[in-house]
């Protein structure tokens, strides 16, 4: 209800936030800093780091 009574600019600049930003965001998170961490305590080894990331993104998605 809240965001139906916002007016034009601010519903639009509401959207265009949770759209486009927040995804890529997420993304710069998981992929880019948490993956590569994961990455770095399991000795490059690609396949142990990517299963704690999946796990944790889809443990904070639920």
């Amino acid at each position: 209800m809240s965001q139906v009574t916002l007016e034009h600019y601010y519903f639009w600049l509401a959207n265009f936030s949770l759209v486009f930003i927040v995804p890529v965001y997420e993304e710069i998170v998981f992929r880019g800093c948490l993956f590569n961490i994961f990455k770095y305590w399991f000795n490059e080894n690609v396949y142990l780091s990517a299963i704690p990331a999946s796990i944790l993104f889809s443990i904070l998605h639920t």
